[in-house]
Formats: structure tokens, C-alpha cells, sequence
């Protein structure tokens, strides 16, 4: 005995051995903290005293090494030692070994290391992470409840019974057992009106029979922890029967602290779904478009009540029925190609069909959709009322464009018979003239000449509303403006009567234009007609041909670049009738170079109107107005031969914003305006 007691005091690993029949108890100094208030009057005592509370549980390994000599290994080995007056739960590795006095066994040494910590810190430590994944995408607070019974459930060691109340909106209360045979105290009257920051540990009553867990005897105390929300309001309460022989264990209550801070923080995010799940609800519920939920066969999971005011059906009779029983037959083709594509991966944006409703009409539905987990989440806007007002609206367009056409059709006539007037007028002075028997030959060969070419120049309006008819283009050709001129001064002159003096000026030295030939012949006699009848007959008229940068101001718009040679009131106001002997001044510019656009070249070259109050710089008094007819020039800048001539150039031009299509390259300084007009009080108007 001397050499393993001498090889036990020295050693720091705890030991302990047994000597004799009675295997009367020595330990060192490591063993004490496991005798606990046994020591010291543990010493020499027989063994089976010593640890008699669990001497059953090793009974069976002192008699195998006793008796056969045989060793025995514990690992973790479980024990209910009442070393600090009650029984408590402790876990200890160790080993019997024999020992012998020469051949005869005469006692047993024991080698042990208490785990106790360890293993109730890897049990906690589970606790808190079956707690984690139990309460893992929890998406309501009942879920949360019930995740968090389960996992308690698994720890009946440290809380035999574990209790969980949910505090409804209303103050109702809604409560969970974490095993079955704790649901009976969910009838019993727990005290859960406690501060929500505080841990209530309170004796249970005696006289109830509380569920013992993993033990033999029931818990005598329990915890109440109340659940709160980041607001401090308790949203749950937890009530946690303790471990009857783990009395005055610390670590009980701090378990039971991180279960409740884990719980809230589910709660707290549940909550925040909920309302959110709410919110979508509402959504689900108060939207005025269609939603709607299908299968891969095309039937109706669900759908918003939206349905039954937009087509009449009610909710339940939508559901589990096809998309193609409320389809009409003629859009089942493109519903089919449609939903196959979504399903097929390819998103459906603006997808339009027409639904049979209740009433037994149809309604125009706009689709848009998105494909998630097999399932199609449809977005459906009633466009019924957008279609009937877009078929309005072209109806509108037709009736507008009708009548646009039968005004112009209006003015057209009302334009040819003005033409044709001239025209007329034209033929039947000449004809006048002829009939005078002191006219030379020359004289009268001119008036035939002038007959003939005013009967070619009807034909060529005769074949240009046929054009029009046709709606072909008018052909432009360069030409050169000032012989033109020229050469419509004897028809002009008849025109214009005796009492009109006509003067003809050039004021630049090439004057070739673009454009049609017969309109720009019939915008010249019309100007002359117009000249004619606001003098009264009787009075100046003087063509000036000239070239420009910019277009003057007319009625309604503002002076695409400011002439210099001639004043104006850019008001636009209406002239008085000239008194007879005043006179009337038309002058053409060309512009810039050669148009690209052969829009600007047509003979719709409209006039631009300035109207002179006798005011304008150089204008003697008894000068008229001025109208202006702009064409595109063809060649060389006419700037400069206007100025070479000691003509004020026009100002420089500048952009106006009123001017659609306008070009602003070297070659074209301006687009010709559209819209201006020429009126007087005789009541004629030329475009």
C-alpha cells in the first residue's frame, strides 16, 4: 500500500484509492473540490459510505476489478453526487485499476477528472443552436412560438417543462408547451404581468405536479421571462421550470437570458413580415388591376378581387379554372403562344387580350408577368376604355382629315377660280386691245402672243390640278428671275390697266432661281391683281428684284433677320385702301445659294408681308407697301451682287423657333416660311 499511496499524494491529477475488504477511502489534495463538504470526513471511510448515493451505478465495476482483476474505463459517466447537501448532476471520466499484494488483490485505485462543465456547456450550446435553426425563416409570430417550444424541448436537462405565452393585438393571450406533458400548466395561473425588462425566479407550488424532464424528481423553482420588442413592450413571455440538481447554477439563468434575446429578435423580425405581408395584402385586396397566380397547365391559383369588379366573376368561381375558360375564342391563339413563351423563360410585357365577363361582354386586359418557382405572377391594367377612346380618337383623326380635305378642296377652288380670273382677265384685255384699229402690227402681234401664252399658262394650271388630283410632285427648274419678269411685263401691264404705272428694277446681277415656272408666273399676276385693286385701280407699282439673307416679318411671326432698305410695321396690322395716285411696291429677293430640300424650291414660296406706313428710311411721302416674294436662288450668293449695287444688304439671319425643317448649312441661310398671307380689304388672299 505504501507505493501507490505515495504515488497518489504526490500526483495533481485527482485520485483516490481503496484499501481492504472495505476499501476504506484516501484521496489527495486534487480530489478535494469533488468531496466537496464530504472532506474531511471522507478519510478511511469505507468506500461504500463515502459515495453511497451512487455507489448502485458502480457497484458492478468495483466487484469486476475485486473480484477478477479486471480494469474499468468511464467516459463522461453521469453522477447524482450530494456533495453540497442535494443531489447534483455531475460528469466525471475515470478508471479502476486493481491493486495487489503479491498475488492477492487487495484494494483499487481510481484515476478520475471531473467533465461537468463540459458537458452541460456543450448542452447549452446546443440548445441555443437547435434554437437558431428551429426559428430559421420563421415568417409569423405563431411560427416563431412554436419554433421556439421545439427547440426547448430538446433540453428537458436544464429546463424540465419550458412555457411560452404570445400577447395578441387585442390582449388576448395564446399559448405552447415545449413537450406534451407540460401542456396541462398552460391552464394554470402564472403571474405574466411583470416588468418587461425583468427575470422573475420564484418557487413552484408543492402541491402541483410539475413534469420532471429528464429527471427523477420535479423542478422546484422556475424562471419567467417576458419577450420584449425593441419598443420595451413584452411581446411573448417564457416560463422555464429550472433543473432541480443544478441549484444555484448561474448559467441557467443566462441560458435562459439568450433564449429570450433570441426570441425576441424573431419576433421582432416576424413581425415586421407580417406587417409587410399585411400591407401587400391590402394591396392584394384594394388594387384596381387585375393580379393573378397560374400553374404550368394554365390554371388559376389565385387571383386579387379585382377580378369580380373589373369582369364580374367571383373569386371562387375563377379559381382552379383555366386561363382559357374566360379567353375569348378569337384571342386563344396568341394566349396560348404567350404563356408558353413565359414558361419557357421569356418575360410577357404589354401582352393584350380581351376576357368574357359575367355580363357576357369582354373586357381588354393589358398583361405584364413574372416567373418564379413553376408559377406565373400576372399583372393585369384594364385598357378597355383606352381602346375605345383610341378607336374615338381615329375616328376623330378620319372625320378631321375629311374635313381638311374639303376646305382645302374649298380653298382650292375658291384659289383656281381667282387664277383663272387673271387668266381671263388677262385674255379678254388683250382681246380689248385688238380691237382697236390704230394698233401696228407689232403692237397686235404682241396681244396674241400675250393671248396664247395666258391660254398655255391656263392649260399648265388645268394640268397642275390634275397633279393635285394625282397628288404628284410640282417640278422646279432653275431659272432666271429677272427675264422672267421682264417678259410678263406687257401681260402685267394689261393686267393692270392704264391708270397702274409699272416699273421693273434689278438690283442684282444673277438672278437665277428654282422653282416651278408656272406657279411663280401666277404668284407674280396674282400680286399685280392684288396691287391693282388695293390702289383702286389707279396708281405706281414697282417689281424689284433683289437678293436677301433673311425673311421679313408677316402677320403673326416674328422677322427672321431685319431688312435694312425698307421700313415696316412688324405688327401686321390690316392696310387701308390706297388712295388713288399712291403706290404699291413688290419687290423678290432671292436667297442664299441653291436649296437642298426640294420642298423650299416649290412654287408654295410663300409672301412674306411688310406692311409700310410711308415711314420706312428713304421713303419719300405717298409710298406704299411693300410685299416681299422669297425664292431660293440658284448659283452664285446673291448678298453680295445686292450690295455691289450699293443695295443695304439684309441683316444676318438668325435661328427662329417657330421654323420647323430648317437649315442652317452655307448653301441655305433660310427655309422658305410657310402660312404667311397676303390680304386686303378687296378681300383676296394668296397663300
Amino acid at each position: 500500500m505504501t507505493t501507490p499511496l505515495a504515488m497518489m499524494l504526490t500526483s495533481r491529477f485527482e485520485m483516490w484509492l481503496g484499501w481492504g475488504d472495505d476499501l476504506n477511502f484516501f484521496y489527495n489534495d486534487a480530489y478535494i473540490p469533488t468531496l466537496g463538504a464530504k472532506h474531511p470526513w471522507a478519510l478511511g471511510e469505507p468506500f461504500r459510505e463515502v459515495w453511497k448515493e451512487v455507489y448502485a451505478d458502480v457497484e458492478d465495476q468495483v466487484r469486476s476489478v475485486m473480484v477478477e482483476g479486471v480494469p474499468t474505463w468511464n467516459k463522461a459517466l453521469q453522477l447524482l453526487l450530494e456533495r453540497n447537501g442535494y443531489p447534483e448532476e455531475t460528469y466525471h471520466t475515470f478508471s479502476y485499476s486493481p491493486l495487489r499484494d503479491g498475488d492477492a488483490i487487495r484494494g483499487l485505485m481510481c484515476i478520475v477528472t471531473e467533465e461537468t462543465e463540459r458537458v452541460i456547456s456543450e448542452r447549452r450550446l446546443d440548445t441555443v443552436r437547435r434554437l437558431g435553426e428551429c426559428l430559421i425563416g420563421t415568417m409569423s409570430q405563431e411560427a416563431v412560438l412554436q419554433g421556439l417550444c421545439d427547440a426547448l424541448a430538446h433540453n428537458t436537462e436544464d429546463f424540465p417543462f419550458a412555457l411560452a405565452y404570445l400577447r395578441e393585438p387585442l390582449g388576448g393571450l395564446v399559448g405552447c408547451s415545449a413537450t406534451d406533458e407540460a401542456r396541462r400548466l398552460l391552464r394554470e395561473d402564472w403571474s405574466l404581468d411583470g416588468p418587461a425588462d425583468g427575470c422573475q425566479d420564484f418557487p413552484l407550488d408543492g402541491n402541483i405536479d410539475y413534469p420532471s424532464g429528464a429527471w427523477a424528481i420535479p423542478p422546484t423553482r422556475a424562471l419567467i421571462l417576458p419577450i420584449a420588442t425593441s419598443q420595451g413592450s413584452a411581446v411573448a413571455t417564457l416560463i422555464l421550470g429550472l433543473n432541480p440538481h443544478r441549484r444555484g447554477d448561474d448559467g441557467l439563468t443566462d441560458l435562459a437570458s439568450l433564449v429570450s434575446d433570441r426570441a425576441a429578435g424573431a419576433f421582432a423580425q416576424a413581425h415586421s413580415v407580417e406587417t409587410e405581408r399585411r400591407r401587400s395584402d391590402r394591396i392584394w385586396t384594394n388594387s384596381r388591376d387585375l393580379m393573378v397566380v397560374v400553374d404550368d397547365k394554365g390554371i388559376f391559383q389565385s387571383v386579387s378581387p379585382a377580378w369580380t369588379r373589373i369582369l364580374g366573376h367571383s373569386v371562387e368561381e375563377v379559381v382552379g379554372r383555366t386561363i382559357e375558360s374566360f379567353v375569348v375564342d378569337e384571342d386563344l391563339e396568341t394566349t396560348r403562344t404567350a404563356l408558353s413563351g413565359v414558361f419557357s423563360g421569356s418575360q410577357v410585357t404589354g401582352f393584350e387580350n380581351r376576357y368574357k365577363t359575367a355580363a357576357g361582354g369582354h373586357r381588354w386586359i393589358s398583361w405584364n408577368t413574372a416567373f418564379e418557382d413553376g408559377l406565373v405572377y400576372g399583372y393585369g391594367r384594364d385598357v378597355t376604355e383606352e381602346k375605345l377612346q383610341a378607336i374615338q380618337l381615329r375616328q376623330a383623326e378620319d372625320a378631321l382629315r375629311q374635313a381638311q380635305k374639303m376646305e382645302a378642296i374649298g380653298q382650292l377652288t375658291g384659289g383656281v377660280a381667282h387664277d383663272f380670273n387673271n387668266l381671263l382677265t388677262v385674255i379678254r384685255s388683250s382681246a380689248d386691245l385688238l380691237r382697236s384699229r390704230e394698233l401696228g402690227p407689232e403692237r397686235r402681234r404682241r396681244y396674241v402672243d400675250a393671248i396664247s401664252d395666258t391660254a398655255d399658262r391656263a392649260a399648265k394650271l388645268t394640268s397642275q390640278l390634275l397633279s393635285f388630283s394625282r397628288r404628284q410632285a410640282l417640278k422646279p427648274e432653275c431659272f432666271n428671275a429677272a427675264a422672267k419678269v421682264e417678259a410678263l411685263g406687257d401681260i402685267l401691264r394689261s393686267v393692270l390697266g392704264g391708270r397702274v404705272q409699272l416699273n421693273l428694277e434689278v438690283a442684282c446681277d444673277d438672278c437665277a432661281v428654282e422653282a416651278d415656272v408656272n406657279q411663280f408666273e401666277t404668284a407674280l399676276i396674282n400680286l399685280a391683281v392684288n396691287a391693282r385693286d388695293a390702289m383702286g385701280g389707279e396708281g405706281v407699282l414697282t417689281i424689284r428684284i433683289d437678293a436677301a439673307t433673311a425673311i421679313p416679318a408677316i402677320r403673326g411671326h416674328a422677322p427672321l433677320g431685319r431688312l435694312r432698305d425698307r421700313g415696316g410695321d412688324r405688327r401686321g396690322r390690316g392696310h387701308r385702301r390706297r388712295r388713288p395716285g399712291q403706290d404699291f411696291r413688290a419687290v423678290l429677293h432671292h436667297q442664299g445659294n441653291r436649296a437642298r430640300n426640294r420642298a423650299w424650291s416649290q412654287p408654295s414660296l410663300r409672301l412674306r408681308q411688310a406692311v409700310g406706313r410711308r415711314r420706312g428710311r428713304g421713303e419719300p411721302e405717298g409710298r406704299g407697301r411693300v410685299l416681299h416674294l422669297v425664292l431660293a436662288s440658284y448659283g452664285r450668293r446673291g448678298p453680295a451682287a445686292g450690295s455691289a449695287r450699293g443695295r443695304a444688304p439684309l441683316a444676318p439671319s438668325r435661328t427662329h423657333p417657330g421654323r420647323r425643317g430648317q437649315r442652317r448649312d452655307r448653301r441655305v441661310r433660310h427655309p422658305v416660311a410657310a402660312g404667311s398671307r397676303l390680304p386686303d380689304r378687296a378681300g383676296h388672299q394668296r397663300d
